[in-house]
């Protein structure tokens, strides 16, 4: 009796054991599955779709007349609903690297207006490299998001100078981190076409530059900036005349004389800029000055 009972219990290990590994390798398939869910997870929060829409009215005195923002009225229009902004943003941001496309749908089509590379460096994650269509680095409100502006609008001396704000170029950034005792300093450098976003069609290369001054938390304002910005390029003349200086004629008219000096194909332009900015935290919100 006493063997029958060993006999039995040894069968029933024997069965028992291979359950066992399958519940094991059940487990084990079960973790895999969950690691590879985590991985994807992980790869999907570098990936960031943002947005934003602003539409507006616009009544003009009369039909058909010139308009900065937005474009001229039609012939026969001097009102107009209009989608002023509908941008979609795609961002994917590594450790070290980022990646950002941006495209602005309206009733016009869709037209891109960001698409970069930028690379940290490494060692002291201070020094960025941006390659692409991006904005210039001149001034403050240029590189200020249309989201965020209190004013739906550049000033129009940005317009003017710098239509559609961006340009394909390369820049070079250097911006201490909180860690750093110069977190308040940063500098910008870079090579564009000249062209915005239209294709380039000379030789030259514009440099902009710009250094800021960041102050956190000045006494009874919430922050404090004061920039420096340069920009120094040439404009390909399709006529071969370059005028430069002005002249008084006999009749006592004003006009332009033509430059004997130099390239007379190439037109020189060189931009100064300073601009500060003052912050101001209430109930309402910060406000931007």
């Amino acid at each position: 009796m006493l063997n029958s009972f060993k006999i039995i219990m040894v069968l029933l290990f024997i069965a028992v054991l291979p359950a066992q590994g399958q519940e094991q390798q059940k487990a084990d398939s079960l973790q895999k599955k969950i690691s590879k869910v985590e991985e994807d997870v992980q790869a999907l929060k570098k990936i960031q779709f943002t947005g934003y829409l602003q539409t507006q009215f616009q009544l003009a005195e009369r039909e058909g007349i010139a308009s900065f923002a937005g474009g001229n009225f039609p012939e026969n229009s001097q009102s107009r609903f209009q989608i002023r902004r509908g941008r979609v943003k795609l961002t994917w941001s590594g450790n070290l690297s980022k990646f950002v496309t941006q495209i602005d749908i309206t009733e016009k089509g869709i037209a891109p207006k960001d698409v970069y590379l930028q690379f940290t460096d490494p060692w002291l994650r201070t020094i960025e490299l941006t390659a692409g269509l991006f904005n210039r680095p001149f001034g403050n409100e240029i590189t200020m998001s249309s989201s965020v502006r209190e004013s739906p609008e550049r000033a129009r001396i940005y317009q003017t100078l710098f239509p559609n704000e961006r340009d394909a170029g390369i820049m070079l950034s250097v911006h201490p981190g909180s860690h750093s005792g110069l977190h308040w300093f940063k500098a910008d450098a870079g090579f564009f076409n000249g062209t915005g976003i239209a294709a380039d069609f000379d030789s030259h290369k514009d440099f902009i530059g710009r250094l800021s001054f960041t102050k956190e938390n000045a006494g009874a304002f919430s922050g404090l900036t004061l920039g420096f910005s340069y920009y120094h390029g040439f404009w390909q003349s399709g006529t071969g005349k370059y005028y430069k200086s002005l002249a008084k004629t006999n009749d006592g008219f004003r006009v332009f004389l033509p430059d004997s000096t130099g390239d007379l194909h190439s037109a020189r332009r060189s931009y100064y800029g300073i601009n500060g900015q003052v912050s101001v935290k209430t109930a309402l919100g910060t406000t931007l000055v």
